[in-house]
């Protein structure tokens, strides 16, 4: 992680946080700092106390960016100290949907946190392919910053599983041959997965890209739904999801994901 530190005219200091491993550049600025970068962008108002918060995002050049949506964000919103900027010169960002899922991203772990005031809303989009790994150098940025507790997720509880049952000694062994092979099938289909998202991050993390599961899930949309993707038959993840036993139609599109053996 490296920290750059730099002024504009007005003596107004601005810091730019170089996250390691990630393509995303972040800015932390005064309200009152005249901010150079025009380009498109995802960004956290904070108030001066960091109990109240505004996350939004910013078009593209054309309109701006960013240094546009500040000038009428400085007198619209009084509320606000300091913002931090999310931006994205691969160009990632450029693509409206990529920023619309950060927003409303962000302000579901906020709101679910329920830790600070969150001003701003987002309508549910669809999570876009690969985005979970600048997801988390978001959040690594919040905590640097000393506002993690109001962007954090929360952990998934461990369920122990049931415990074994007991063969009973009168039992033939041909008998129970026969019955550990009828459960090891049984848990092949049904005990290692309960949904769509589960057996997604399965065969993601099968795949050596757990953060890849957002795409995969959107081979099992619904017929008909705008987030149905089809599956190219020389990709990775087409012979990762035909080795769990998942079948496609002529078109490449998922026909049946329940089905699905256990792909571990």
């Amino acid at each position: 992680m490296e920290v750059k530190i730099s002024e504009d005219k007005h003596g107004q200091k601005i810091y730019k946080i170089l996250w390691p491993k990630t393509q995303l550049v972040f800015f932390l600025v005064d309200k009152h700092s005249e901010i150079n970068y025009d380009k498109e962008a995802v960004y956290i108002l904070m108030d001066k106390f960091r109990r109240c918060f505004y996350i939004g995002e910013a078009g593209p050049t054309k309109s701006g960016g960013v240094a546009n949506r500040f000038q009428i964000h400085s007198w619209e919103k009084k509320f606000w100290d300091c913002a931090l900027i999310i931006g994205d010169p691969h160009g990632d960002f450029k693509q409206e949907d990529i920023r619309k899922w950060f927003e409303w991203k962000l302000n579901a772990i906020a709101k679910a946190a329920n830790t600070a005031v969150v001003l701003s809303t987002a309508g549910v989009q669809n999570e876009p392919y690969g985005m979970l790994a600048l997801l988390d150098a978001i959040l690594s940025v919040c905590r640097l910053i000393g506002i993690s507790w109001a962007f954090q997720i929360e952990a998934p509880q461990e369920i122990e599983p049931p415990p074994k049952k007991l063969v009973k000694p009168n039992k033939s062994v041909k008998s129970v041959k026969a019955k550990a092979q009828m459960t090891a099938t049984e848990n092949n289909q049904l005990e290692h997965w309960s949904g769509k998202t589960q057996l997604a991050k399965l065969i993601a993390r099968r795949g050596g890209n757990e953060g890849a599961f957002g795409g995969i899930l959107q081979f099992f949309s619904e017929e008909g739904t705008k987030a149905r993707r089809s599956c190219h038959p020389g990709s990775k993840w087409r012979k990762l999801l035909e080795d769990a036993g998942i079948k496609f139609d002529k078109d490449d599109f998922v026909i049946d994901w329940k089905n699905a053996k256990n792909p571990l």
